[in-house]
């Protein structure tokens, strides 16, 4: 997809990025609707910290560990995109009170194992409370914390913001690119593992055939310029919760530089 660019352009958009998300959105207030607020910071945050390892590993370069990690940084965002216009009733409270409804699972199939006392959950009987409180409130828990599957939660998050790069779709676009085409490298199935690299053969000194793997070049110029597209989404839900234009602004400008190139 980016043909012409090397890692140095990818490298220098990071950069560039990041040098404006310190500039526009620091300091933060959090007073009004702190609550709200502080969760979606907390998500930029992770990200954040995200971004800038990606940055390394697109030195090292370590392609299957940048796709990995994008996947993580873009359920980050479709959630903040979610709670920054409050598209689903009672957000605050489900968003909160999932972590019940993952802590009895992974309770419960330890507990098939026998092993239940590795779980470190001490209050059983308040945990199954909780879940059944969560439950009876909103429902059968479903695939996340909206009780809607990723894909429903990012075709949500597109119909409530602006279009971008003429595209109505986006956010379902970029599950298919980063969640859906990654699935393969974080299940470390075949086609992840060697779809990505490319074989090389050396001679050693002894004179015998050494063959090594490193990463294709087209796939970290790929994934690293995704992984730009969203991270300049977490700070566009940001600058949302802030109550700031120009990131919506920087937002679509480099989104079309990329998708342009």
């Amino acid at each position: 997809m980016y043909e012409k660019h090397t890692i140095d352009n990818v490298l220098n958009l990071i950069q560039e990025v990041l040098e404006f998300e310190i500039k526009e959105l620091y300091p933060i207030s959090c007073k009004k609707d702190s609550h709200r607020k502080n969760l979606i910071v907390l998500h930029h945050d992770h990200n954040s910290s995200s971004f800038v390892t990606i940055k390394q590993l697109l030195l090292r370069p370590c392609v299957t560990d940048i796709y990995t990690i994008s996947r993580r940084m873009y359920e980050s965002v479709i959630t903040m995109g979610l709670l920054a216009k409050s598209l689903i009733e009672d957000d605050i409270e489900r968003y909160i009170d999932f972590r019940f409804i993952e802590a009895s699972k992974f309770y419960n199939h330890l507990k098939q194992l026998g092993l239940e006392k590795l779980s470190g959950i001490k209050d059983v009987s308040s945990l199954n409370k909780y879940k059944k409180d969560y439950c009876k409130k909103f429902g059968s828990p479903g695939q996340t914390w909206t009780g809607l599957t990723v894909v429903d939660n990012a075709q949500l998050v597109d119909k409530h913001y602006p279009i971008t790069c003429n595209e109505t779709r986006f956010y379902e676009y970029l599950y298919c690119q980063i969640y859906r085409n990654s699935s393969q490298i974080t299940h470390s199935s075949f086609g992840g593992i060697y779809d990505t690299v490319e074989r090389e053969e050396f001679c050693n000194l002894s004179n015998e055939i050494i063959v090594r793997y490193k990463d294709k070049e087209s796939h970290l110029i790929n994934t690293g310029f995704y992984s730009i597209i969203i991270f300049l989404s977490s700070v566009r839900f940001m600058g949302y919760i802030l109550d700031t234009s120009i990131t919506e602004e920087y937002f679509q400008e480099k989104c079309n530089w990329i998708n342009s190139k």
